[in-house]
């Protein structure tokens, strides 16, 4: 599956990676400890781009719905992003490392 998603879409696996993309901007502003600010940008800021990859995160949680059997649906649905979702699904069928 991650092979199907990489690609549909290369920014998929990095979502299940890391978590939904939240659009921000790096200050140039540098923190005590050398490293730079990173603030929210307001949803009206927001580019086409910006739009665009917040929305994979439902587009990925969609992908993984259709994927899998019913029985699972009622359990998955609850969880609030994709990343959170796969590493049920990785847990469930894989196990804990």
């Amino acid at each position: 599956m991650l092979k199907y998603l990489a690609g549909v879409e290369r920014n998929l696996t990095t979502i299940l990676k890391d978590g939904p993309y939240i659009p921000g901007n790096v200050s140039p502003v540098i923190n005590p400890d050398g490293s730079t600010r990173w603030t929210l940008k307001e949803r009206d800021h927001w580019s086409e781009e910006d739009y665009r990859m917040a929305d994979l995160d439902n587009k990925l949680q969609n992908m993984i719905l259709t994927a899998i059997p019913p029985s699972l649906i009622p359990t998955l649905v609850l969880f609030e992003n994709a990343k959170t979702m796969w590493e049920e699904l990785v847990t469930q069928y894989e196990g804990t490392p």
